[in-house]
């Protein structure tokens, strides 16, 4: 059984591209050690005071504003920086596929446009999370029938958030193929031949990100992408990210959504 731990990026209206990315993880083999690594994170980077059910966020360490133990006022800016190149590449060290679904917000979109006229900004922002969320479950989807030995399943797990959750709920039956009206019709050959959604089963599980550890993991490896490269070599140039990867395809009419998985290191050789 695979775990697939989801999180999302750019859902405030002010930002360009908004990404729904996951983290897959094989719990037998791996969550010991992931978990410890970011144990180990916590005691070498967290003041001992502020551990106890402490999690990582890569916004705090990477702006270091606000209430934060990060808060560059008091912690030096360039170790907070240490801490999230640490943090981020945990996926290739453990070698964790990523998977992830975006829409670029920036790109003209006639139907977008029509369909936005009509709603509120928190409708835009779930109908934007909607599309990136079928995305992201499309390449987890892909992914598990692909690579992952027949017999094997997933669960899903997000973090709580009352401007997604819903959407995101509606979204995964729909591509489960349990309501009438079907996403799968609005996709093209290539995602929709990967539904409808069996590999990942139940519905997603939805948890604060202390409660559900690796979350974290998927907070890190999101945030990492969807920054254009001013991080001094901590992240890739958008647009190489969203171009590359395993797998993709996109949404007719939504505005450039498209979707990816990237398998850090080939599936037989990672079978530690």
């Amino acid at each position: 059984m695979r775990h697939i731990y989801i999180d999302e990026s750019g859902i405030s209206t002010n930002e360009k591209v908004l990404v729904i990315a996951g983290v897959i993880v094989d719990p037998d083999r791996q969550y010991l050690a992931v978990s410890g690594e970011i144990n180990e994170l916590i005691a070498e980077f967290v003041p001992t005071e502020r551990r106890e059910n402490f999690a990582f966020h890569a916004k705090d360490l990477f702006h270091g504003t606000g209430r934060t133990v990060f808060d560059r006022r008091t912690y030096p800016p360039e170790r907070a920086r240490q801490a999230l190149r640490r943090l981020v590449s945990i996926p290739a060290k453990f070698c964790l596929p990523i998977v992830f679904g975006f829409v670029d917000k920036s790109v003209s979109d006639p139907l977008r446009e029509k369909v936005f006229a009509r709603l509120k900004p928190r409708e835009k922002i779930s109908n934007d999370a909607g599309t990136a969320f079928t995305m992201c479950a499309v390449a987890a989807e892909s992914f598990m029938k692909k690579e992952a030995p027949p017999h094997e399943l997933a669960a899903m797990h997000a973090e709580q958030n009352p401007d997604t959750e819903k959407i995101i709920r509606l979204a995964r039956k729909s591509l489960g193929g349990k309501m009438r009206f079907n996403l799968a019709d609005l996709l093209l050959d290539k995602a929709r031949s990967y539904l409808p959604i069996t590999k990942i089963i139940d519905e997603i599980s939805f948890h604060r990100k202390d409660d559900a550890f690796l979350l974290q993991i998927a907070d890190a490896s999101l945030d990492a992408q969807i920054l254009d490269g001013r991080t001094e070599g901590l992240r890739r140039p958008i647009r190489s990210v969203f171009q590359s990867g395993d797998g993709g395809g996109h949404v007719p009419g939504t505005n450039g959504g498209q979707w990816r998985w990237i398998q850090r290191v080939k599936f037989t050789e990672s079978r530690s």
